[in-house]
């Protein structure tokens, strides 16, 4: 036996039970490691689970519905203007909405707009026409420089947000999904307003600077003055009379749909031709004395003009005296007409600051604008400080052109009362909450004149708002939009004049035509 083999330790059966002991410690130690690891993966696996319900969220909310000008417009943004445009077209149209068709509380794409889109559709169209003229606005401002403080009107929308919600019952975070789409929370929709603000601000300001001469007032009246001249005159309704008659006694009647025993009958042609004829003796009899008796009618323009005889009246050559029949037929009747006068009517209107609030009273402002040197420097203050209405807060309250039309009565009696001079105020109160502190500053120019001023630069800011909208093109790979569908497939069927183009074309290619042939 070697060296080695004799010092080499002899094992016994204690060390092999201590070797076994050490072997199932460790074992156990690396179970129990593994144990702790599977525990870490299935907690991981449990955790990502459950963020992966609003991470989904969140992407399909950010994620890209459109693209407008390369720029992604996500579901947020574009419910947004989706459901302004639909709350902005209640709010404007409310009381019409039935003849209209549309009925908010159902389905809008099971609501017929038109013969190829529903109301769904329009809305859509009206949503994306806002986003590329915001973004435009928002682009060319940017561009030029241009600034907008908006801190006092988002407070203002949010305090009116909050005050809604709280009229309505419900949530704030409810009140905004309510409002303007489900993705939508009070956080995100401030860049939207931020952006619509911004734009309207700056929009303002081109408007402005494209107001037109006294000048060119003058010669677009010159050029328009059946769309701005009134006329003074004189008439009398002369209606055919039919004598009554009902199919009592008709067999195949069995009685009229409104539950009464017989139902009236059209008069025959004959009939008409009859009653017409004594309708135009009766009418031929009034027209001697129609310039004296008939009804006076003053101050209409052709507009508001029955059109079967506006055209007459409005004629350059038409003088005073001079009268004539109409004949409507529709409704068997004869017009009698005396002119008496055409004119433009300058009746001025008045300018004014205003501010309205509900929060603050009217005597208190009043007292605080005397307190302040009761200047119109200081009434301008007063309305950034207190006025909620944002056109007036943007303008210094400045409302230029106000007509006796269209306001309330008070208001009306207030600003157009004789002896009222620069610089009067007063405080309204209107509907037992809003109250209108008023600054009168002076006599306008007539309405015709504003009138014009509004049409010209509206057709000028058309132009431009074209001009610089024409590079933010609008894709929708997603197909998310069916107005764009509808629109390319109207544009790909060709029109029957094209067809019958297109037929003439290919015609000629092959026959000779007929003038060749004589």
């Amino acid at each position: 036996m070697s060296e080695k083999d004799t010092t080499q330790k002899v094992v016994t059966k204690y060390d092999k039970k201590i070797q076994k002991r050490k072997e199932e410690e460790k074992k156990q130690k690396r179970n129990k490691k593994l144990t702790v690891i599977a525990g870490i993966v299935v907690a991981a696996a449990c955790l990502i689970g459950l963020i992966s319900i609003p991470v989904s969220r969140y992407m399909a909310a950010h994620a890209a519905f459109i693209t407008i000008g390369g720029e992604a417009v996500t579901p947020v943004e574009f419910d947004y203007y989706y459901n302004t445009a639909i709350n902005d077209y209640v709010s404007q149209y409310g009381s019409y909405l039935s003849y209209l068709g549309l009925d908010t509380t159902k389905d809008l794409a099971d609501q017929k707009y038109s013969d190829t889109m529903s109301w769904k559709d329009f809305f859509e169209q009206t949503a994306v026409n806002t986003i590329v003229k915001t973004k435009a606005l928002m682009s060319e401002g940017k561009a030029n420089g241009f600034t907008h403080d908006n801190t006092k009107d988002l407070q203002t929308h949010q305090n009116n947000i909050k005050e809604a919600a709280e009229t309505a019952k419900t949530s704030l975070k409810n009140y905004y999904k309510a409002t303007y789409g489900k993705y939508v929370t009070a956080a995100n929709v401030e860049q939207y307003l931020t952006a619509a603000l911004y734009s309207a601000a700056y929009y303002g300001q081109i408007a402005d600077s494209k107001a037109p001469s006294d000048e060119d007032i003058t010669a677009y009246y010159n050029d328009n003055k059946d769309n701005y001249d009134s006329v003074d005159y004189r008439l009398f309704e002369v209606t055919a009379q039919f004598e009554e008659k009902s199919e009592a006694d008709s067999k195949d009647t069995e009685g009229a749909a409104d539950g009464t025993d017989a139902a009236k009958t059209d008069p025959t042609d004959e009939e008409i031709t009859a009653a017409m004829e004594i309708a135009k003796m009766e009418a031929d009899m009034k027209l001697k004395t129609v310039d004296k008796d008939g009804e006076l009618k003053e101050n209409l323009t052709k507009e508001s003009v029955n059109s079967l005889y506006n055209s007459w009246l409005f004629d350059e050559t038409r003088k005073a005296g001079d009268t004539t029949i109409v004949e409507d037929t529709t409704n068997h009747k004869y017009f009698v007409l005396a002119f008496e006068k055409r004119y433009l009517d300058e009746t001025p209107t008045v300018n004014a600051r205003v501010i309205m609030t509900t929060q603050a009273k009217g005597e208190d402002i009043l007292s605080e604008y005397n307190t302040n040197g009761a200047t119109e420097d200081a009434f301008i203050a007063l309305v950034e400080k207190y006025s909620e209405d944002q056109y007036t807060s943007m303008s210094g309250g400045l409302y230029e052109g106000l007509a006796g039309t269209g306001l309330n009565d008070e208001m009306k009696t207030w600003l157009f009362e004789a002896g009222r001079k620069a610089g009067d105020v007063t405080s309204l109160v209107m509907n037992d909450s809003n109250i209108y502190v008023l600054y009168y500053l002076g006599e306008g120019k007539p309405q015709y004149s504003n009138s014009i001023k509004s049409t010209i630069v509206s057709d000028k800011m058309q132009e431009y708002l074209k001009e610089i909208m024409a590079s933010f093109d609008v894709s929708d790979p997603k197909g998310n939009l069916n107005y764009l569908k509808i629109a390319e497939a109207e544009t790909a069927v060709p029109t029957e004049s094209s067809k019958a183009n297109e037929g003439e074309t290919s015609t000629q290619s092959t026959e000779p035509s007929t003038e060749s042939g004589k």
